[in-house]
């Protein structure tokens, strides 16, 4: 393994480890990790909009920016109605991994960034599915992470083929 895939697996199981996966979800801890990730998503998106080297990258980061945006809009509107309070800005570890983007350019920026998204993504979609099916989640929460969830699983498989290409295009480069 090589650095980048260390501080990416720690980054997600860091970003990730408040649920427990065997753990029922509530409305508040779906809303609060749904917000955090989703901040998360548009943070490291808008550096990737600035720096990355590879314009599919760019493309889908501002594709990240704006969906997230609108489905962090749409939970904060149903989180108040539940009197849940979401976080706002991403969480400290979701600062060190746009810190560490940040020392990345081209396409080891590229790399990076596909990587943790990623990783983000597969965690975004065991989450929302999980809280589209569990009763512990408020109908209204529960009825959001179902409609949200095609979304994400387009984003995961849109990252998926991203990082193929980006993999590809880095080995092409260093021959």
């Amino acid at each position: 393994m090589n650095r980048y895939t260390i501080w990416i697996a720690t980054a997600a199981i860091t970003l990730w480890a408040p649920l427990a996966w065997g753990d029922s979800l509530t409305s508040e801890s779906f809303a609060k990790q749904a917000a955090a990730a989703g901040n998360g998503e548009v943070a490291l998106s808008q550096i990737a909009v600035e720096r990355a080297a590879n314009a599919e990258v760019k493309r889908f980061a501002q594709t990240m920016i704006d969906d997230h945006k609108k489905a962090n809009d749409e939970l904060k509107s149903l989180s108040h109605q539940e009197k849940i309070t979401l976080p706002d800005e991403p969480t400290a570890e979701q600062r060190a991994a746009a810190d560490r983007l940040r020392q990345q350019s081209g396409s080891a920026f590229d790399k990076a960034y596909v990587q943790q998204m990623l990783a983000d993504h597969q965690k975004a979609v065991d989450l929302f599915r999980k809280a589209s099916a569990d009763n512990g989640v408020d109908t209204n929460l529960r009825q959001f992470a179902g409609k949200t969830l095609p979304t994400l699983e387009h984003h995961l498989q849109e990252v998926q083929d991203l990082s193929s290409d980006v993999g590809n295009a880095s080995r092409q480069s260093s021959r």
